[in-house]
């Protein structure tokens, strides 16, 4: 069992926000180690602190009576009641949460969060938008009430442009010339029948979506 280190602070998950999923891919980090999701997480948490590394807390599906009393994370031979994780951040840009339940292991919904804000950032990097504009759209997800996601339509814009970023193959310096375009990247990374898919930020995608036709811009 791999060491976890004591910055990760894993807590007992307090409140999950949506409803679990019901249908979880086995994902495609098999054969990636723990080690090497940690260290990108660490990499994204000195980005999300200006230099400095940003708390965290990441919550999981266990009891307290499950984890080591020296901040190292689970017991060994302890499996989570299921596998979705929250992390949550308190970064530069304010206090963030992500949730992931998507893949079957909760290790590997930890890399996928921080695979998505690794692609945040790549965004952020070519100039698009306010410094924190994109991590904050992101949480959205997490902020709206479950069944009723609700968007500006700058926030819109920024979700589907986070969720589309999810596809490791998306080149962030290819202009998206359309809401359109950027909509269908989301959608295809997002759908449930797809190994990157969630069904919770499927709908979301679709809220998204409806708050830019409502406004002209799709």
């Amino acid at each position: 069992m791999p060491e976890y280190p004591q910055w990760l602070n894993i807590r007992p998950i307090h409140q999950w926000p949506t409803q679990l999923s019901t249908h979880r891919s086995r994902g495609p980090f098999n054969n990636v180690a723990w080690g090497s999701t940690s260290e990108l997480l660490r990499k994204e948490l000195r980005a999300l602190g200006g230099g400095r590394q940003a708390p965290i807390v990441l919550e999981v599906a266990v009891t307290p009576d499950q984890l080591r009393k020296d901040g190292g994370g689970l017991y060994a031979g302890v499996t989570p009641q299921h596998p979705g994780v929250i992390l949550n951040i308190d970064a530069d840009v304010g206090k963030l949460s992500y949730p992931c339940d998507t893949f079957t292991h909760w290790e590997h919904n930890v890399r996928a969060i921080a695979i998505a804000l690794e692609s945040i950032r790549r965004i952020t990097r070519y100039g698009v938008g306010e410094t924190g504009q994109w991590y904050r759209g992101f949480a959205q997800l997490t902020a709206a009430t479950p069944g009723a996601p609700t968007f500006t339509v700058d926030e819109a814009i920024t979700f589907l442009a986070a969720t589309a970023e999810l596809d490791e193959s998306f080149d962030p310096s290819l202009t998206i010339s359309s809401t359109a375009q950027l909509y269908r990247r989301a959608c295809a990374v997002a759908h449930p029948d797809k190994p990157t898919g969630n069904r919770q930020v499927w709908e979301r995608v679709e809220a998204a979506a409806k708050t830019l036709r409502t406004a002209g811009r799709l």
